[in-house]
């Protein structure tokens, strides 16, 4: 997907766009998707969050094109895509809650969990050197499924299907980084 992008993303960088200026981009129209779920229009919701989903893919491919990758642009695109998620998320919440199902709305907090658990476990995996980029539920399934979910309204079984994915890639994750880390540190007395 992200080939599909190079143009485009050469496109920006001679228009003097920054990699960073389209994650906050990206961010500002997620918090607008959660706008349009807590006013219960999941469909628009939808369509706004998979284009700001869009727009994560493209900050990569932008700051890959032009040289500029760098840990503070990984830092900020990783924090605004934690915010992104939890405000979808808690406009879901709402949106169940409002609705009187309380059922939806706690199974938006498990798959929040889940979302956060794959991120949290390839972050804490890259800092002790490990890569852990496998699993299901990445972040770019994640809002697909979301995002799809809420166009052809079927939320509730999108918000399911991200809370069992998504507990099962953490699962895989923590799997990967336990095997990465089979040597024990300390040599075991005989």
């Amino acid at each position: 997907m992200e080939r599909g992008f190079q143009p485009l993303a050469r496109g920006l960088a001679t228009a003097g766009i920054t990699p960073n200026q389209i994650t906050i981009a990206g961010a500002a129209i997620t918090l607008i998707s959660a706008g349009f779920v807590v006013a219960g229009d999941l469909v628009t919701g939808g369509i706004i969050f998979i284009l700001a989903g869009t727009l994560d893919t493209l900050d990569g491919t932008l700051a890959r094109a032009t040289g500029t990758a760098s840990v503070r642009g990984a830092f900020i695109d990783s924090t605004l895509d934690r915010v992104s998620e939890g405000a979808m998320f808690g406009a879901l919440t709402f949106y169940f809650a409002a609705r009187d199902e309380p059922a939806n709305a706690a199974m938006v907090v498990v798959a929040l969990l889940g979302s956060v658990l794959v991120s949290y476990t390839r972050a804490r995996a890259e800092a002790l050197g490990i890569e852990c980029s496998t699993g299901l539920a990445t972040r770019g399934e994640r809002v697909l499924v979301l995002g799809l979910g809420m166009i052809f309204g079927w939320a509730a079984i999108a918000i399911y299907i991200l809370a069992v994915t998504s507990a099962y890639t953490a699962i895989q994750r923590i799997s990967t980084v336990l095997r990465g880390l089979a040597a024990p540190d300390i040599e075991p007395k005989e």
